[in-house]
């Protein structure tokens, strides 16, 4: 056994102030042969007496076409759905290993797409229909899904305003999007980006999923179509 102790402290922004006070007197007076790692996503809400205390190590995320690579050279998945699932995992690996284990990324754009086609032409009952669908894989792939849709659309924004992808997409995906794009403009993208986070947020939290999505696409239909 090692002379060393470490100790692992997930997401110290949020912690109780409180506890917040007691952890900084310790990092203040560390015992002897201990270390401490605090992993956070948000340093600007950590107290700046504790960050005045650490080393800061800045973990940036992984390039889709490192995680692409990994998994064509590693797992054997074949590059397309590679591809796919990076575009997704929005470089974290771990969400990527996650993504194959659900082997659900493939039907992200299509579900996408109907769910467009549909928030368009306002079909009350078509749209019921897809809300039963997503409903009905569970809440994890839902997750999956809305995350995947914010980063289309923002793809989208970039491609309507002739800007360079921050991800590259899938023949697909690019196809429906050269076409789709205009109708995601910079009058109406935080409008959309709220809808879905909220949708997010709501599934989340374990609110009743059928009313949720089937909110998002109500709310959709009337910014896109406005």
């Amino acid at each position: 056994e090692s002379d060393w102790k470490v100790m692992i402290i997930w997401l110290p922004e949020r912690m109780h102030p409180a506890a917040a006070n007691k952890l900084l007197k310790i990092l203040e007076e560390p015992p002897d042969q201990t270390l401490f790692l605090l992993i956070s996503e948000n340093t600007q809400t950590i107290l700046p007496t504790i960050l005045s205390r650490v080393q800061m190590i800045r973990v940036p995320r992984l390039p889709d076409s490192d995680i692409e690579k990994a998994l064509t050279e590693k797992y054997a998945v074949d590059q397309t759905r590679a591809r796919r699932v990076a575009l997704q995992a929005g470089g974290n690996f771990a969400r990527a290993l996650s993504l194959l284990s659900l082997s659900a990324e493939d039907q992200q754009f299509d579900r996408f797409v109907t769910l467009m086609r549909l928030v368009w032409k306002k079909n009350i009952s078509e749209i019921l229909g897809w809300v039963d669908e997503l409903a009905s894989v569970g809440r994890e792939e839902q997750k999956e899904f809305l995350q995947y849709a914010l980063t289309l659309v923002r793809e989208n924004l970039l491609l309507n305003l002739k800007l360079p992808f921050a991800h590259r997409l899938t023949e697909p995906e690019l196809e429906f999007s050269r076409k789709f794009s205009v109708f995601i403009h910079p009058d109406n993208i935080e409008q959309i980006h709220d809808a879905f986070s909220k949708a997010q947020t709501h599934i989340e939290a374990n609110a009743y999923d059928k009313l949720v999505l089937f909110d998002l696409a109500l709310s959709l239909s009337e910014i896109i179509r406005s």
